[in-house]
């Protein structure tokens, strides 16, 4: 799904650098396109981030996620949402 999305704006990209004519309004659904998905995945992230924050603080991870390994986990998911480490 979402590699087909990225190969048709990395085709789209191409083609407008090329210069060449592209049909009245396909850049443009194009980029909603990826702004929904974009929209998704920053959701999904931002979910991801609160259950692995959630599990640290609660230690409910179990023996096989100790304390270090989850705050790592959280570090890594909360660089990746853009914030710092709380």
């Amino acid at each position: 799904m979402s590699d087909d999305l990225v190969k048709r704006l990395t085709i789209k990209a191409s083609i407008m650098e090329m210069g060449e004519q592209i049909a009245w309004g396909s850049d443009t659904s194009i980029m909603r396109e990826a702004s929904a998905r974009i929209e998704e995945l920053e959701a999904n992230l931002a979910k991801a981030v609160a259950i692995a924050k959630d599990a640290i603080e609660t230690m409910e991870c179990g023996p096989f996620f100790p304390d270090r390994e989850g705050r790592r986990l959280f570090a890594a998911l909360a660089e990746l949402k853009g914030q710092d480490d709380e």
